[in-house]
């Protein structure tokens, strides 16, 4: 997605802020949702999933909890109030937890998928998998607990409506805003304090400020859970495993030297998404999929779709999936098609690579698209282009 300030939880309390959207993402109201499929072959378990919870107009659903690749993983989906970039909240004590009176703090998590309006064609909910490290599937009866959902600040974050907000909560706080272009692209922001109350620390009117950047929706959502005992084991699918990547169905296939392979699929309503890793061609080089959405097309039932967004899930993302082998890099590819197509076979054609300079960090983020064409300025002029195409026939069938 993009770069995101760590925003302190500290002043939550001071800015009184809440009222301002929550939520995943992206926001509307939406028909209860089917038990989503979740991206492992994990059974579905009996109740008490799913269940659902609303505090402040946001509602989360709980769908489901398991062991995956040792750690405890609770599947989830929330409600996004805007087409912002909703997530947990920023401090990470915030959501954790709670076993025989233990309180176990969240490690890490990754997106599984959008639910999107059929209407509209806009995001409704995001679903993540949240998760903590505990390793025992005997875990017995247990509370998980979330404070907080916000929207993760841009590059360049909105100066006039954060003052605005400032202004509102009387905090007494003026800033300026300064951002620099630079001729090879991309750029940086930051902001200067010109005013806050006597007394105050420079420190905290900088947190002020940073919370300001964002939208928060404060619970807290707590669901007690009694799962059944043991817990589902799983390795994951398409998550790979330590020991190396496997294709899913030996959907491989080479060109020009490189090896790309299919290593599980997800469907949801209009949303289908591939997952796939590939060993770069070279190790001095940063290698990323696309630069413009026709770079990578899903045929479906006769339609052909470009992707909308590409999330990085390689080895040492920030998504909880640490263990991905360092030799491959691994990308998440969404796209949107017909609600009700026939998805059962489908076709992924990936037409080039980019190589970057191997400390550009391009292989190694999520790429999103506007106009037609890559928004990371940053990742926007490749040294060279290596040619396929990389065509796989794949697919998963409806629930």
């Amino acid at each position: 997605m993009f770069n995101k300030f760590v925003l302190s939880f500290f002043i939550a309390l001071t800015l009184l802020l809440s009222a301002c959207v929550p939520a995943a993402e992206t926001a509307q109201p939406s028909p209860s949702p089917s038990d989503p499929p979740t991206v492992t072959a994990a059974p579905k378990l009996p109740p008490p999933f799913p269940q659902s919870q609303s505090v402040d107009g946001l509602e989360v659903e709980l769908l489901n909890a398991r062991i995956l690749d040792g750690q405890l993983t609770i599947d989830i989906c929330h409600q996004m109030p805007t087409q912002e970039d909703w997530i947990v909240g920023s401090n990470p004590e915030g959501t954790f937890v709670t076993v025989g009176g233990e309180k176990i703090n969240l490690s890490g998590f990754g997106i599984l998928y959008y639910r999107t309006s059929d209407n509209t064609g806009k995001n409704t909910h995001r679903c993540d998998a949240l998760n903590f490290p505990v390793s025992d599937p005997n875990i017995g009866k247990m509370t998980l607990t979330i404070n907080e959902f916000y929207t993760s600040v841009p590059e360049v974050p909105d100066c006039e409506a954060a003052q605005k907000k400032l202004d509102e909560a009387g905090m007494g706080i003026r800033f300026t805003c300064e951002s620099v272009a630079y001729d090879t692209g991309g750029g940086s922001f930051g902001y200067t304090v010109t005013q806050k109350p006597e007394g105050m620390s420079d420190d905290d009117a900088h947190k002020a400020v940073d919370y300001a950047f964002s939208s928060h929706v404060e619970g807290p959502w707590v669901f007690e859970i009694s799962p059944p005992t043991p817990l589902v084991e799983t390795t994951s699918t398409p998550w790979p495993t330590p020991t190396g990547i496997e294709p899913m169905d030996n959907q491989m296939v080479t060109a020009s030297g490189v090896d790309v392979l299919v290593t599980g699929n997800g469907v949801d309503g209009s949303l289908f998404q591939v997952d796939v890793c590939y060993i770069p061609p070279t190790k001095d080089s940063a290698w990323t999929l696309a630069q413009f959405p026709k770079d990578i097309t899903l045929e479906v039932a006769g339609q052909t779709y470009p992707v909308d967004y590409i999330t990085y899930t390689g080895w040492e993302n920030d998504y909880g999936f640490p263990h991905i082998s360092e030799r491959y890099r691994c990308h998440r590819l969404s796209f949107t098609i017909q609600t009700k197509a026939d998805t059962s076979k489908v076709t992924l054609h990936i037409n080039k690579l980019y190589e970057f300079p191997v400390g550009s960090g391009c292989d190694k983020t999520d790429v999103t698209f506007g106009a037609g064409k890559i928004t990371n300025a940053a990742c926007s002029s490749p040294l060279s282009e290596l040619t396929g195409p990389w065509v796989i026939e794949t697919g998963l069938a409806r629930r």
